[in-house]
């Protein structure tokens, strides 16, 4: 990931010495000293009851040799420290809390020395390392976040995007924090773990913003007509692709729809009307896929705004399926929300004004256009936050399947009429950026102004915004509903080879993506 230069915070203030955890207080000589003097006595068989102390002898060779966190947020250097780390606090277990091994000294006769100079060392460099991961996940976090704000398209073309590095080197370091929270053995550990957990998942994000943002760029997702759609002729095209990497169908497809139609006399007349299927959620499950590997049995969950409703809280009330409720992980079946809260990484959900305080590139938004529910759902529209100014409140949001917004001009970053935003027209939909005052609570969904000016959206279009887990960048296999007890230790396999078990549990399976010659993988090169 390329340095760049953020605002330094202040160095966080360590606990008093007296909160800390106690380790014997048998020795007057340095730790050092002693240390060098046990190393040149024999080292003798220990007692049953002193296995964490045995541990401590295992994952000492490999506690000396752990580095001091990496300054910076250079990916490849914090992803190999976190692998070190998580190395060595799996191979000491127990013997990492120094609380342990003060414990077991007070069972176990004629070890004192020992146990003391090895809570010391544990004490020291545990600590030191706790220290330097709570402030590594937090620095790469807040930078990843920072220069995905200090990009944003309204004001910045391509020559700006900022490094994010390779799905790979991203998926890597996921991998790295979530070993070490696994391993970690302390509350302080944990949520040191925590935050490098939380600065993944915004790597994630951002790869899925910044793939978004090149697909807006190139301007090539459009509907197409409903005859157009129906020709099986038709050449394949990137609309086709989004279609198809939403996990929805291999290509844009119809639907019928019940509209009021004016007629001769003034009056209404409900008709069913064809129309092509919408795909504003599509557009951000298809990014989310594409640029961060989101898990292909969720990106439905994408594909109505009553299914995001029920993705991030857990639910599966509309279409039940699109949002998986279990898990297959750690040889059992889970509840979703359960797995994900085993692992500190709950997606989370934010209904109302208060979703102001915490916004980050790629939560997702669901708007509301007029301020109110709509009768058919929850919301009108799925959105991808692109960036967001804290200060002056100012949500942009990426989008598909729009008629009016602000569309690229050949740099890649907003048009402008003059300083101004400008906002364009174009039927049918296509990919759009938004701007939401997130402070003004008047304003609702204006058309354009005199010649062509775009006028911002207010607050309250903005029902609800979620962000993932991190867990839903993993490859796991799902089931649709919760698994019956009787079921949950038979894996995937043995569910699909048992007769009973099959009938009773739904596996969510998809493997459904844009073809390797696509459009979309030519444009991309990928």
């Amino acid at each position: 990931m390329r340095e760049r230069d953020i605002a330094r915070k202040p160095r966080r203030q360590r606990p008093h010495e007296s909160s800390a955890p106690p380790v014997p207080g048998l020795l007057s000589v340095s730790n050092h000293a002693l240390a060098r003097l046990l190393a040149r006595q024999p080292v003798a068989e220990l007692p049953k009851l002193a296995d964490t102390l045995r541990h401590y002898r295992a994952g000492a060779p490999l506690l000396k040799a752990l580095a001091p966190a990496p300054a910076g947020t250079d990916l490849a250097a914090a992803t190999a420290w976190l692998r070190s780390l998580a190395e060595v606090l799996r191979v000491l277990g127990d013997a990492a809390d120094a609380s342990a091994l003060t414990f077991e000294s007070t069972v176990v006769t004629d070890r004192d020395a020992e146990y003391g100079a090895a809570g010391a060392d544990v004490h020291e460099k545990i600590g030191a390392a706790r220290w330097g991961a709570q402030a590594l996940g937090e620095r790469m976090r807040d930078h990843v976040v920072s220069a995905m704000n200090a990009s944003s398209v309204v004001g910045h073309g391509r020559a700006d995007n900022p490094a994010l590095g390779s799905l790979d080197q991203a998926k890597a370091f996921s991998a790295q924090a979530s070993a070490f929270r696994a391993a970690a053995p302390t509350p302080e550990l944990k949520q040191a773990a925590e935050a490098c957990q939380d600065a993944a998942l915004a790597l994630l994000q951002a790869r899925s913003v910044a793939e978004a943002r090149e697909t807006w760029r190139a301007d090539t997702v459009q509907t197409n007509t409903v005859d157009e759609v129906k020709d099986s002729r038709r050449a394949r095209n990137e609309m086709d692709d989004v279609f198809a990497d939403s996990g929805f169908n291999d290509r844009q497809q119809t639907k019928k729809i019940k509209v009021m139609v004016k007629q001769e006399d003034g009056t209404f007349k409900e008709v069913e009307k064809e129309v092509v299927d919408d795909w504003c959620g599509m557009f951000a499950a298809a990014n989310m896929f594409r640029g961060a590997a989101l898990d292909k049995d969720l990106r439905m969950a994408f594909a109505h705004t009553d299914n995001v409703n029920d993705f991030f809280q857990y639910t599966a009330k509309v279409n039940a399926g699109r949002a998986p409720l279990s898990v297959w992980a750690d040889g059992r079946w889970w509840s979703v929300r359960e797995y994900h809260a085993s692992r500190s990484a709950l997606r989370k959900w934010v209904v109302g004004p208060s979703a102001a305080a915490d916004i980050r590139p790629g939560d997702i938004a669901l708007i509301r256009h007029k301020g109110v529910k709509p009768k058919d759902g929850i919301a009108n529209h799925i959105v991808m936050v692109e960036s967001y100014d804290a200060t002056t409140g100012k949500l942009v949001s990426i989008e598909g399947n729009v008629t009016e917004g602000v569309r690229p001009d050949g740099d890649g970053k907003a048009q402008r009429t003059g300083d101004e935003l400008k906002s364009s027209s174009k039927s049918p939909t296509s990919t759009v950026v938004e701007v939401r005052d997130m402070k003004d609570e008047q304003e609702l969904t204006p058309g354009a102004g005199p010649g062509g000016v775009y006028q911002e959206r207010g607050r309250r279009t903005v029902y609800a915004i979620g962000r993932p887990s991190l867990v839903d960048f993993e490859d796991h296999e799902y089931a649709e509903q919760l698994v019956d007890e009787r079921f949950r230790g038979l894996s995937p396999a043995e569910i699909r080879a048992h007769a009973q078990a099959k009938k009773q549990v739904k596996l969510a399976r998809s493997s459904m993506e844009s073809p390797a010659n696509s459009p979309y993988h030519t444009r991309t090169g990928g």
